[in-house]
C-alpha cells in the first residue's frame, strides 16, 4: 500500500498499476495462498476474504468493472453491515504503520529464500517439482535452526521435500544453495548431472563477482564514503561481507565438482 500510495500522490498511475500487479501475482497469489493452504483454519480463509477485499478496492480506479464485480460477491462473506452498497463509494484503503511486524516480515522473506533455492536447484538439474528429494542442511545459525524446527512442516510440503536433516559427517557431492550463512544441500547421486551443477555454480560465481566489483568500487571511493550517510555506508559494507561470503561457499562447492 505504502507504494501504490506514493505513485498515486505522483500520478504515476503505471507505476501504481505496476505495483498492484507485483503484490497480486508475486506475494498475494505465488506466497500467501500457497501458505494458507498448509493449514487452512476459519480465521485463515476470513483473513484471504478480507485482503482480496480491500485488493478489490485499492484495483477499482484502474479496472472498475470486474473489481466490482468481484467485491460485490465478497462483502457478503465478510458480514460488515457498514458495507456500502457499490465499491465506487467505499474508503479507499489506507496504510496503517502500526500493523506492520518487521519479526513476520524477516520469517517470510527467510522461507521464500529457503523454498526459492530448493526450486532454483530442482529447475537448473532438470529434477520434477514433484519429485520429493531429501535435503541436507548445513552450517547456519540459532536463527535458521530455529526456523527449521518451527516450520520444518511448511518447507516440506511447498518444498516437496522427503526430509530435512543437518549435516553432521562428510557431506556428499551436492547442489547447493543459500540462505544468509545457512547452506542447503541436495546430494546428487541419482539425481543431477554432475558436470551440469558444476557450471551452475561457475555462473552463480561470475554474478557473485560482478556485485562484488559493484560493491568495492562503492567503498573504494572515498567521496562516497565521505559524503554518504554512515548508514548505508555500513550497508554496503555489509552487503560486501555477504557477498565475500557468498564466494567462499561457492567455491568450495564447485571444488566438489572439479
Amino acid at each position: 500500500k505504502l507504494e501504490i500510495n506514493k505513485q498515486i500522490t505522483n500520478y504515476r498511475f503505471d507505476l501504481a498499476a505496476a505495483a498492484i500487479y507485483d503484490f497480486t501475482w508475486n506475494q498475494f497469489c505465488d506466497w500467501y495462498l500457497e501458505f494458507t493452504k498448509i493449514n487452512l483454519t476459519s480465521g485463515t480463509k476470513y483473513n484471504l476474504i478480507f485482503i482480496l477485499e480491500e485488493m478489490m478496492r485499492v484495483i477499482h480506479p484502474m479496472m472498475p468493472y470486474i473489481s466490482a464485480e468481484i467485491w460485490q460477491k465478497l462483502t457478503p462473506l465478510l458480514n460488515d453491515s457498514n458495507n456500502i452498497d457499490h465499491i465506487m463509494v467505499q474508503k479507499y484503503p489506507q496504510l496503517d504503520q502500526n500493523l506492520i511486524n518487521p519479526k513476520s516480515e524477516e520469517t517470510i522473506a527467510w522461507l521464500k529464500q529457503f523454498i526459492i533455492g530448493i526450486r532454483n536447484i530442482r529447475g537448473e538439474m532438470n529434477i520434477s517439482p514433484s519429485k520429493l528429494i531429501p535435503v541436507l542442511v548445513a552450517q547456519g545459525n540459532s536463527t535458521d535452526k530455529q526456523y527449521i524446527e518451527q516450520y520444518k512442516n511448511l518447507l516440506l510440503k511447498l518444498a516437496k521435500l522427503e526430509s530435512i536433516t543437518w549435516a553432521t559427517a562428510s557431506i556428499p557431492q551436492s547442489a547447493t544453495s543459500l540462505v544468509g550463512e545457512l547452506e542447503i544441500l541436495v546430494p546428487v547421486a541419482g539425481l543431477i548431472d554432475v558436470t551440469a551443477e558444476a557450471a551452475r555454480l561457475s555462473r552463480e560465481l561470475d554474478k557473485l563477482h560482478k556485485e562484488q566489483k559493484r560493491a568495492s568500487s562503492k567503498l573504494d571511493n572515498p567521496d562516497y564514503v565521505k559524503k554518504a550517510p554512515v548508514a548505508v555506508v555500513d550497508k554496503e559494507k555489509a552487503k560486501l561481507d555477504n557477498i565475500n561470503q557468498a564466494i567462499s561457499k561457492l567455491e568450495e562447492q564447485l571444488q566438489i565438482f572439479s
